[in-house]
């Protein structure tokens, strides 16, 4: 998945978000606003990355994989229902 800014002729690509399938435009304390790419993991797993907006292109800072705890009933939107776990990315 990638991210593009408008040029006067054409677009520039300014984030790749790998094999990502889905975003969402974060709040912070920057000019311009973080992004999270969502990715699947694979068995009941979805990894998520965090880009800051450096240098003229997104940059990866951290990233994490929420696990489900019980595959069949846990719920995404649920807190207790995911496990998280913090994975060096190459970010900060």
């Amino acid at each position: 998945m990638h991210a593009y800014a408008r040029k006067k002729a054409g677009y520039r690509l300014v984030a790749d978000g790998g094999m990502g399938w889905a975003f969402g435009v974060v709040d912070s304390q920057a000019d311009v606003p973080d992004l999270v790419f969502a990715s699947n993991g694979g068995g009941g797993q979805i990894g998520l990355g965090l880009y800051r907006y450096v240098g003229g292109r997104y940059v990866v800072q951290a990233c994490e994989t929420l696990i489900k705890k019980d595959d069949a009933d846990a719920s995404w939107w649920d807190p207790s229902a995911v496990v998280v776990s913090l994975w060096h990315c190459g970010g900060n």
